[in-house]
């Protein structure tokens, strides 16, 4: 398990190591809107036939993610929520279920600079199977930082990739006359006023007029072109990767101080009033990259008696249509008092996923999933892994 967790490190470090090469995060947007959900789902039952129930198998898991981040200059909002159950017949199922919203508003000084300064109210709701009822709680305070959605530049580079890749390919024809694509990448303005129409694609009556200023003001005007103008068949590929809605990259990083009170208490104890601190980080190095962090913590007026600490990390990475790979890590371990005011032993969890998608040939694929955790009284980390294959043969 330690071996795990060693190479899942190096490859986190790895990612954070290598931000200083790519300038996507210097790509200014006036406004961020991203959204994302995920759902993956997996259930495995067995039903002995010999009649041995200790061989019966009937567990499964439901995880659900929701996010939406809004940024603009004056005002901003964030709703996250998780929902992740585990079940094993004939035990109790396992899940946890968080849900938290914060709206920000910018402070602007009068002149000179645009400090991300802002002040901040939002409120979180959390459930779990050891909880005695739903916690409810409020929170505010003041905090530093601002995301920028960098997908407009990232798309304007995944565009001079597919140019270039077309000439190289078309070279191997060694026929002047069908040469196509683009001798080599759109330089630093080129991207820049290719991202700028990507990002006012809104303001465009239809996709073709997109295409139109694209090919008129970026692609018709750079004196890379290997032989003519771009064909329609290549705006059909550049349409696909400009109005891919699943695609999404974004940079900067937030840091928060504030107070949190708890509305209900989820193990029916007081009502604490805490102290927060929090912060979001998040990196595209290229735009098959994107590299997510996040913490916080609460704590009361006794720092050991009552206290909430949750971390979490993600990274995803793209190679060419071949391989995808996916991998997080997730913490979180808190202690507060119970209804009566005893001090229970902490909860704590440490979950690790990694997924690896393979494409060898047109009609074969391959994915391989891990997940690894630890909870209190678990003797060793738990491990599930998932391998499948297949394989279109006619």
């Amino acid at each position: 398990m330690r071996r795990w967790v060693l190479v899942f490190s190096l490859l986190l470090g790895c990612a954070s190591a290598s931000c200083a090469a790519v300038p996507l995060c210097d790509y200014a947007s006036p406004r961020t809107d991203l959204a994302d959900l995920s759902l993956s789902f997996a259930y495995d039952y067995h039903d002995d036939p010999y009649g041995i129930r200790a061989e019966d198998v009937s567990t499964g898991r439901l995880d659900v993610l929701y996010a939406r981040l809004f940024d603009s200059t004056d005002f901003g909002y964030s709703i996250d929520v998780s929902h992740h159950m585990t079940v094993a017949l004939p035990a109790q199922p396992d899940y946890l279920i968080s849900a938290e919203g914060n709206l920000k508003r910018y402070v602007r000084p009068e002149e000179g600079a645009d400090l991300p300064i802002f002040g901040f109210a939002g409120a979180t709701g959390r459930s779990a199977a050891e909880f005695e009822t739903i916690g409810i709680s409020m929170n505010l305070g003041v905090g530093y930082g601002r995301f920028a959605d960098v997908t407009p530049l990232a798309k304007a580079e995944l565009v001079s990739g597919y140019l270039v890749d077309e000439y190289l390919e078309s070279l191997a024809l060694n026929d002047p006359t069908k040469l196509r694509g683009i001798k080599e990448h759109l330089d630093e303005s080129e991207l820049v006023t290719l991202a700028q129409i990507v990002d006012s694609a809104e303001e465009y009556a239809s996709t073709a007029e997109l295409l139109r200023e694209i090919n008129d003001e970026v692609l018709g005007q750079t004196d890379k072109l290997a032989y003519k103008d771009i064909d329609a068949l290549q705006l059909h590929e550049i349409e696909q990767i400009i109005t891919d809605e699943t695609f999404t990259r974004y940079c900067g990083g937030e840091v928060r101080l504030g107070l949190e009170y708890e509305l209900l208490d989820p193990y029916r104890g007081p009502n604490n009033l805490l102290a927060t601190a929090g912060f979001e980080y998040a990196l595209a190095t290229t735009p098959e990259s994107q590299f997510l962090m996040q913490g916080g913590l609460s704590v009361g007026y006794d720092v050991f008696q009552a206290y909430r600490v949750e971390f979490s990390t993600r990274y995803s990475q793209v190679v060419g249509d071949r391989i995808s790979f996916d991998a997080g890590y997730d913490y979180d371990r808190e202690r507060f008092a119970d209804r009566e005011g005893n001090q229970g032993e902490p909860t704590w969890r440490h979950e690790i996923f990694l997924q690896l998608s393979l494409v060898p040939a047109t009609d074969a694929w391959v994915t391989l999933e891990a997940r690894f955790c630890r909870q209190p009284f678990f003797v060793q980390w738990c491990a599930d892994i998932h391998l499948a294959i297949g394989v279109d043969l006619l």
